[in-house]
């Protein structure tokens, strides 16, 4: 299996799962507190999944009740999240590398026609480089 079919799996796995987390978040949420709202459960279920768990649960005291099993679902979300946006900066940083690598090891594209081939530089070579260059025809060294 070729490397990029690879990444796309990984990747298309990595989101189809954190989606599944987020949207079963949000159903938790409603059902947990049915007088909230859909977009409120959204929300909430959005701000855990990118590491918004301190913004949430920091106070010694919560305002509202919560569920020790919905409590460590809650924590389940916010590290998913976190390695999910490790795997992404991974990501993008191996390409980046990866693409600057590329870009500074890339031989030089030899034409495949109108060009003249000079072999050495001597007295003939530097004629024949000359009158190439006249002739405006692409020439290597």
């Amino acid at each position: 299996m070729e490397g990029g079919g690879l990444v796309r799996r990984i990747a298309l796995l990595t989101a189809a799962t954190l989606i599944l987390i987020h949207a079963t978040g949000v159903i938790l949420y409603k059902l947990q507190y049915p007088e909230t709202t859909l977009l409120d459960a959204f929300n909430v279920a959005t701000v855990l999944i990118f590491d918004g768990y301190s913004n949430m649960f920091a106070q010694l005291k919560l305002p509202f009740r919560i569920s020790l099993w919905m409590l460590l679902f809650s924590l389940m979300m916010t590290m998913a999240g976190a390695v999910v946006m490790g795997m992404l900066y991974a990501f993008l940083t191996a390409r980046v590398l990866s693409a600057r690598l590329q870009f500074r090891h890339r031989p030089a594209r030899i034409p495949r026609s109108r060009h003249v081939v000079v072999i050495g530089m001597g007295p003939l070579g530097r004629r024949v480089a000359g009158c190439s260059w006249i002739w405006t025809s692409p020439w290597w060294p």
